[in-house]
Order: C-alpha cells, then structure tokens, then sequence
C-alpha cells in the first residue's frame, strides 16, 4: 500500500534514506514521489515535506528572492564570514590556550574575540569553509 500524498525533501537538503526492519529502503531526494506506507511516519520525522506543502512553501516565498528555502540570510552569511575571520586571526596568533586537544579553536575563545556566543556548529562550518579555500 502507497501514500496518498508524495514526499520531498527541500531544495537543498540531503536525501533522506528510510529503512525498514525487512530490508526495504526507500530514498526521499527533491522528486516528489508515493511512498509504501510504512514509511510515511519516518519520512516525516526525518524532515521530508509532502508535496502539498512544498507548493505553499514555494507560494509563501514568492517574490521574496529567496533561491533556496535553506539558503541563508544575509545575517546569517555575515555572522559565518566573521567566525571565519576570527579564526584566521586565533590561527595566526597561536596561543595554545585558544585550541582544544582536536587543534580547533575553543568556543570559548570565539566568543572572547566576536562578543557572541558561536556553536560549535558554526565553527565546524566556518573550518570546512577556511580549509576548502
């Protein structure tokens, strides 16, 4: 038995892989698409969107400008370029107390130099960003 309504996953999100206890899997990528029911419940706790409300997302976005439902704001870009910033200047004042046993720069230290509190997340993100160049 099928799902009445398709799944998808949003415009730039990874794929969502559902398994089940028989060895069945079922892939939710950006085509949306029926599902074997039993996979319904996972799918959407695992973020897939139904097709219906991708279109009232899509409606609600409209003229916005938006490129993506998870592209980031300008804010968002500005405080990533800025961690990334902080840590070039951590890395080149290498003091040994601002890195952890891992060699990444403390959140602790981060947050001493930017005035905010930065995830881990975030600093992850912006050391991806800084060795991909």
């Amino acid at each position: 038995m099928f799902t009445k309504e398709k799944y998808c996953v949003l415009p730039g999100q990874a794929p969502i892989r559902l398994a089940s206890t028989s060895g069945h899997v079922v892939i939710v990528d950006e085509t949306p698409s029926v599902l074997p029911i039993e996979f319904e419940r996972e799918a959407l706790g695992k973020g897939a969107c139904t097709e219906t409300r991708m279109n009232e997302l899509r409606a609600a976005l409209g003229g916005s400008g938006q490129q993506s439902l998870l592209e980031p704001s300008a804010e968002e870009k500005k405080k990533a370029e800025d961690i990334q910033k902080a840590i070039v200047e951590l890395i080149a004042g290498a003091k040994p107390e601002d890195f952890d046993k891992a060699g990444k720069p403390t959140v602790e230290a981060l947050k001493a130099k930017l005035g905010y509190v930065v995830t881990a997340a975030e600093r992850d993100a912006a050391l991806a960003v800084i060795k991909g160049q």
